[in-house]
């Protein structure tokens, strides 16, 4: 036997309900309690041709339905467009965009670009990020962010993306 503490279960307080979880899993579906707008925000997308530009845009799209259902409203973000896809040239754009001092910064990146190494990118992400300028920021594989029945931008993944921004 193993022992423990049992801790109670969470309640969570949004604007318009409380939401009480009892197995520690629960869906957030309405107004956050203090939502704020998201008007300055950087997005960065690697891009190999035009479908990875029109990924990045409904992404955003995407986001942006997503959001309000929260309550939130999001701006257009500052565009980033890496056409180099080596690890050190994506860094220089996020050390660029960290100097706006933007809300979050959201790196999407196509693992399919040749040379395009996403765990070295990740490393760097939250390196710049966090570590020297203390700024939230998102990493986004876009293979993961198609729902596989719809073929669409999951709104899924994206609600999620809005709440921890």
């Amino acid at each position: 036997m193993i022992e423990g503490q049992v801790l109670p279960n969470v309640n969570v307080i949004l604007a318009k309900e409380n939401i009480t979880s009892k197995s520690g899993n629960f869906t957030i579906q309405s107004h956050i309690l203090e939502p704020i707008r998201f008007n300055k925000w950087v997005v960065i997308y690697t891009c190999g041709g035009k479908r990875d530009f029109e990924t990045a845009d409904d992404f955003y799209q995407t986001t942006v339905r997503a959001a309000k259902t929260f309550g939130i409203n999001v701006a257009e973000p500052q565009w980033v467009e890496v056409s180099n896809f080596s690890t050190q040239d994506i860094a220089k754009n996020i050390r660029e965009a960290v100097l706006a001092k933007p809300q979050i910064i959201v790196l999407l990146v196509n693992p399919k670009n040749r040379g395009t190494d996403k765990d070295a990118l990740y490393r760097e992400l939250k390196r710049i990020t966090y570590k020297e300028a203390g700024i939230p920021s998102q990493f986004v594989n876009t293979e993961k962010l198609f729902d596989k029945k719809t073929g669409k931008t999951s709104m899924s993944v994206c609600s999620k993306i809005i709440l921890q921004m």
